[in-house]
């Protein structure tokens, strides 16, 4: 797929823990991106076979993938954070940690 004029595919791997909860969904759709305050919502899968699953992980289950955003051409500049959308019945605490390791 090619992005439209003026934006990017970002793409980001992620590693996902449930870490005390009896059970957490990981929905790829539910990723966002925030650059220069405008928050864009993934839009389709990363087209991989690593591709982040949609799973109920259960507590201590543990997950990888990656995600694909359509985001502006300057995020290189601007920055950008990942975000989650949780329904208002999760009580979820998230914690994100960024790992720079390639």
């Amino acid at each position: 797929m090619k992005a439209d004029p003026g934006y990017t595919y970002l793409v980001v791997s992620l590693d996902i823990e449930n870490d005390g909860y009896d059970s957490f969904t990981t929905n790829p759709l539910r990723f966002c991106a925030i650059v220069n305050k405008v928050k864009y919502d993934a839009g389709f899968y990363y087209p991989q076979k690593d591709e982040l699953k949609m799973v109920d992980l259960l507590d201590g289950g543990k997950i990888s993938g990656k995600i694909a955003l359509e985001i502006p051409e300057d995020v290189l500049s601007a920055g950008y954070q990942l975000g989650y959308r949780l329904g208002t019945w999760e009580p979820y605490n998230i914690k994100w940690v960024e790992n720079n390791l390639s």
